[in-house]
């Protein structure tokens, strides 16, 4: 499985168990599903501005919306339109945002957050 692919499973996977363990409510998977609908379709229209030279989406956008939740979608994004994968600064922060992502729900888990 590529690792973009596994990772947004893994955090999809931690969301849904603090749902099920009772650590967080259905709006953590609600808000995972909808900013990450609007991070892949984001993506997409840059991926689509990128190869017709339309005026694209600046880079802080789409790593904003990753980082407000949108990451799961993000990283499937990046996958299935094959977009920013060979620029190393970018994978860089989107690695950041995952790194943050991870340590948030795990915070929650342990009823710190």
């Amino acid at each position: 499985m590529p690792l973009h692919l596994a990772t947004a499973a893994l955090i999809l996977i931690m969301a849904q168990l603090l749902v099920i363990l009772g650590k967080a409510n259905i709006g953590l998977l609600a808000i995972y599903a909808i900013m990450g609908l609007f991070s892949l379709l984001l993506y997409r229209r840059d991926k689509q501005a990128a190869l017709f030279g339309w005026w694209r989406i600046r880079e802080w956008q789409l790593l904003g919306v990753d980082l407000f939740g949108g990451i799961v979608g993000g990283l499937l994004a990046q996958h299935k339109y094959r977009h920013k994968m060979s620029k190393q600064s970018y994978q860089i922060k989107t690695l950041f945002i995952v790194s943050f992502h991870a340590i948030i729900l795990s915070l929650i888990g342990m009823g710190i957050i």
